[in-house]
This record gives structure tokens, C-alpha cells and sequence, in this order.
């Protein structure tokens, strides 16, 4: 129990990682059969919770009479939630075991994907935890970051803000290297929505022209959006055909893509295209 009680929700597989037992769930069962303070979170029992005063009291034991173990079992629980894809819990147990950097990894591997799944809350509050210091030293998570407030639509002075704060961060990397060159190209793509999201398409056709020559490296994200973008600039001029071309020649990429976010945008603009020419 003293094991289970560092994290604020418990399953069979998390409490045997915890306490390294073979039973976590059948001794969750038991302890909760006992009436101890522990309660089933969903009809399949397969979650549980203990009361908020009960895990205070634990924790404070776990603290008072075991505290070599407690950053050990927090570090056990990041583990498991990062395993099982959970990253705010993953994050807040590196947090919680001191180790700050294994908590900007742990952002920065799931940045992508919250994105793509239109998470972009989640990241920015996931970015908040963590020092700022150590994320302006990620050019990668600096670029996520932007992505999440130009997309999020926030204000054009916090984009800039955050935009400088992700050039200064590209500027401390080698000038050379195919990374560099792609991270570069995708923050002039993030101005380039962040423009369009204002009604202004100057500058598409180059933004988009850098990304078509860097295909064979860039993600799937970055040319899908790249590929909307045109297609927004090619609405913009009433070149209907070119705006359903665009997507055409995307479909590959939007299938590649982690989540649904940016194919989505891209199945709006060819459904505009294609009512615009009555079909």
C-alpha cells in the first residue's frame, strides 16, 4: 500500500511495477475488500483510487519511514505511464523523482503526437511544469510549442514571443546538418499559418516551395500542413482546381500522420474547392 500510494490512480500492472509483485491486481482487490480506503475508478475495476486523506497519510509514512524508496518509485511510475503512453503522469513522476530533464524528454518524444491529435492544451500545460530554461535549449519542443499557440490561435504577440524564443534556440545548433535546415524550413511554415490564420498569404509560395524540396526528410506533418497552406493560398486566388491538386498530391502524407488533425483542415479545403465548383 505504501508502495501503490505515490500515484493518484493504481492498476494491476502499475501496482505490481510499484511494489514488484507477480498479484498487483488481486492484491488491489483484496485491499480494497478490506474496506482500507481504496476504490474502484470504472465498471471493469480495472483502475483504483485510495481517499485523498488515506494517500496523505500513506505518503507521509512512505516519506517518514522509507525515504530512499520514494524517488525510486516515482521513477517506477514515469516509466510505466511513458510506457503505457500516459505522458502528463509520466511527466508529473519525473517531476516528482527530481529528474527534470527525463521530464522535458518525455515532452518533447510526445510533442508530436499531441499535436496531430489536436492536444495542443495539453502540450502548453505539459511545458508549463518544467523550467523554462531547459525548454529553450529543445529547438524541436520550441517549434511544437509554437505550433500549439499558432494553432490554438493565441495572440500574434505571444506566436512572436514564442517564434524568437524557437529562432534563439535554433541559432545554438550546428550550421550544418539536414535537422537544422528541415527545423528551419518548418518555422517558416509555422509564420506562414500563423499569417494565413490572419488573412495574409504573402510569402506562401516560397514557404511551400521549401518544403517540396525537402520531402524526402521533413515529417508527414510538416508537408501535410504545407500542402493546406497551398491549398488555402489557392482558394484565396479562386484556383479551385489547384486547391483540390493540392490535396490530392498530400493524401500520402495525411495518411502518415500520427493523428487527424492537419488531414481534417486538408479535407475542409478540398470540400470548399469542390462546392465552390458545384460538385
Amino acid at each position: 500500500m505504501l508502495a501503490t500510494s505515490v500515484s493518484k490512480r493504481i492498476c494491476g500492472d502499475l501496482a505490481s511495477a510499484l511494489a514488484q509483485v507477480d498479484r498487483g491486481q488481486v492484491l488491489l482487490e483484496e485491499i480494497e475488500e478490506r474496506d482500507l480506503f481504496l476504490h474502484a475508478l470504472d465498471e471493469d475495476r480495472k483502475w483504483f483510487r485510495y481517499h485523498h486523506l488515506f494517500a496523505d497519510f500513506l505518503q507521509r509514512r512512505l516519506e517518514r519511514d522509507h525515504p530512499q524508496r520514494l524517488t525510486e518509485l516515482h521513477r517506477r511510475a514515469s516509466h510505466w505511464f511513458a510506457d503505457d503512453g500516459q505522458s502528463s503522469e509520466a511527466v508529473d513522476h519525473s517531476l516528482a523523482a527530481g529528474d527534470e530533464d527525463r521530464a522535458v524528454d518525455l515532452i518533447e518524444d510526445h510533442a508530436s503526437g499531441l499535436i496531430e491529435h489536436s492536444q495542443m492544451a495539453t502540450l502548453l500545460g505539459l511545458i508549463a511544469k518544467v523550467p523554462s530554461q531547459l525548454v529553450n535549449y529543445r529547438p524541436r519542443l520550441k517549434l511544437a510549442e509554437a505550433w500549439a499557440h499558432v494553432l490554438l490561435h493565441h495572440a500574434p504577440a505571444v506566436v512572436q514571443t514564442t517564434m524568437e524564443s524557437a529562432d534563439a534556440s535554433l541559432a545554438r545548433l550546428p550550421a550544418t546538418g539536414g535537422n537544422l535546415s528541415d527545423m528551419l524550413v518548418e518555422s517558416s511554415l509555422i509564420r506562414g499559418v500563423a499569417a494565413a490564420f490572419e488573412d495574409r498569404i504573402d510569402g506562401v509560395d516560397q514557404r511551400v516551395s521549401d518544403c517540396l524540396v525537402r520531402q524526402d526528410t521533413l515529417r508527414p506533418f510538416v508537408l501535410s500542413v504545407a500542402a493546406d497552406l497551398a491549398s488555402f493560398e489557392a482558394i484565396y486566388h479562386f484556383d479551385f482546381d489547384a486547391a483540390r491538386r493540392w490535396q490530392d498530391w498530400a493524401a500520402p502524407f495525411h495518411a502518415r500522420t500520427i493523428g487527424p488533425f492537419v488531414p481534417m483542415y486538408g479535407y475542409c479545403f478540398a470540400g470548399i474547392a469542390a462546392k465552390e465548383q458545384l460538385d
